[in-house]
């Protein structure tokens, strides 16, 4: 298809991935900054792409993403958009939560039973993070709360060991399933 004097390449779904792992290299190192932090939100994955795809295009070729792959990027926008926007989570949850978007993406881009299935490992292992957010009531000192350690070093090890392979995603669901038992263990016993 031409659109002006551009010849329209639409962008496979391997190529996207890629893109998004470039993306993702850009974003991961960002710090979170606790709850003094300014953070203005999700990320808008549409315009990080599309700014992606921009760079990568050249003059007579105009790079975009299918109709599907765009559905799929707006719904995980919006899901990402929605756990911002609740005031029951903290600040400094929020931020760890939002390093989980890209990759979160990449799972749904491949897996179309992220949307279809309430037991999906990764929606699952979302919503645990989630709600471990909002019934927690933090600390000054970030790195010395245990709840808060554990949700970033689960983030950290999704966020740069996901390859492609859900059992990641469900081994570390596992992982903070038996840190939230154990928690409420300890906490009954004292």
């Amino acid at each position: 298809m031409i659109i002006g004097n551009q010849k329209l390449e639409v962008v496979a779904n391997d190529q996207l991935l890629a893109l998004l792992s470039t993306l993702q290299q850009s974003v991961s190192s960002a710090p979170t900054g606790g709850e003094e932090a300014s953070s203005s939100g999700p990320q808008n994955l549409s315009k990080s792409i599309g700014s992606l795809l921009e760079q990568e295009s050249r003059a007579d070729t105009l790079r975009a993403i299918d109709s599907h792959s765009t559905d799929i990027i707006n719904l995980v926008t919006f899901l990402y958009e929605e756990i911002w926007n609740d005031k029951t989570v903290s600040i400094s949850i929020k931020e760890l939560v939002g390093k989980t978007q890209i990759t979160i993406l990449k799972i749904a881009l491949k897996d179309s039973g992220f949307f279809d299935s309430v037991d999906h490992p990764a929606r699952i292992f979302l919503n645990e993070i989630a709600i471990a957010g909002i019934g927690w009531t933090g600390s000054e000192a970030l790195n010395q709360d245990p709840m808060y350690e554990k949700i970033q070093e689960l983030v950290s090890r999704l966020v740069s060991d996901f390859v492609g392979d859900i059992v990641l995603v469900e081994k570390l669901l596992q992982n903070f399933l038996s840190f939230k038992d154990e928690s409420a263990r300890s906490h009954k016993e004292k």
